[in-house]
């Protein structure tokens, strides 16, 4: 297969077993369905350009499926990873949550994105952001330049803004 166009060519191959709770501090991942398909989600996304994943809730789509992106080595250097929630409040759990199994603060290595607060830094690799806040990003930045993956997390929640997007 192709590199896909969403993702860059990884510097490490799918078969690298997943650096989840290797930072010192991380706490452990708790089993979920989604770590069964690992190394299938990465190549399905690595090959096509969009790619979309279903399953039961809790099995590890919105938490999971990013970092094992994002531990696949699929961004370019200074790009992120940013995966949508139709609510703030999903944004701002998912952020803590996976943050807190990455052993480190929000806005270090994962952050989150909503109206009037920006808790992401420059180490900054994965955000959770509001689809109306990616929404306001692409007025300014029609490319979304600094994206190198984007996942549109809660789709069947249709809404004008998520139809936007699509």
């Amino acid at each position: 297969c192709t590199p896909s166009t969403l993702c860059s060519t990884p510097s490490t191959p799918c078969s690298t077993p997943s650096t989840l709770c290797s930072t010192p501090g991380a706490q452990p991942v708790k089993q979920m369905p989604a770590q069964a398909s690992r190394d299938e989600i990465v190549e399905a996304v690595r090959c096509h350009p969009v790619t979309i994943i279903t399953g039961d809730t809790g099995c590890g789509k919105s938490s999971l499926v990013p970092q094992f992106l994002l531990d696949a080595g699929l961004l370019p250097a200074g790009k992120q990873i940013v995966c949508t929630q139709p609510r703030r409040i999903s944004a701002i759990t998912l952020a803590e949550y996976v943050a807190l199994q990455r052993g480190s603060a929000v806005g270090e290595e994962v952050g989150y994105q909503i109206r009037f607060i920006n808790e992401t830094g420059e180490r900054t690799r994965l955000i959770y952001a509001t689809t109306a806040l990616l929404l306001r990003r692409i007025h300014t930045d029609p490319a979304l330049s600094t994206v190198g993956c984007l996942v549109m997390d809660e789709v069947h929640e249709r809404d004008q803004y998520s139809d936007f997007l699509l």
